[in-house]
Parts: structure tokens; sequence; C-alpha cells
């Protein structure tokens, strides 16, 4: 619980901080991109603070070159 608060309150005094520098220069997409960005990392960090069982990108990553690869071994077997 502890690191779940943690992880909200360094993510909070994050976006505090930078926000409002991009909102003043007018930077409109990189604010897009940092929140989207920030909103991704305080999730994660708040579901590993959790010990919940994250899936593995390259599993996915796996399973789609997968058939692609093997077709290729079988052409040069």
């Amino acid at each position: 619980m502890w690191m779940t608060i943690f992880y909200s309150v360094a993510s909070v005094s994050i976006a505090i901080a930078e926000a409002p520098k991009l909102w003043k220069e007018r930077k409109k997409k990189e604010l897009w991109i940092f929140a989207a960005i920030w909103a991704g990392g305080a999730l994660l960090g708040i579901t590993a603070s959790q010990h919940v069982l994250l899936p593995n990108p390259l599993d996915g990553i796996a399973v789609v070159i997968g058939p692609f690869a093997q077709a290729l071994y079988s052409m040069f077997d």
C-alpha cells in the first residue's frame, strides 16, 4: 500500500512540475504525449506495486512473428 501511495504522489508531483511549463509554452502536442506517457508510467508503477502479473509484450510479438519465422525456416530447410 505504501508503494502505491508513493507512486501516486511521485507521479502527481511530476505532472505538477512539468505540465504547466508545456501549457505556458503552448506546446499542445508535447503536452498530449507527456500525458499519455505519464499516465502509462503511473499505471504500470501502481500495478507493479500491487504485484499484479502483467503480460510480457515479447510473448505477443513471438505469437505474431512465429509463423513467419517457421515459414522461412521451412523454405530453407
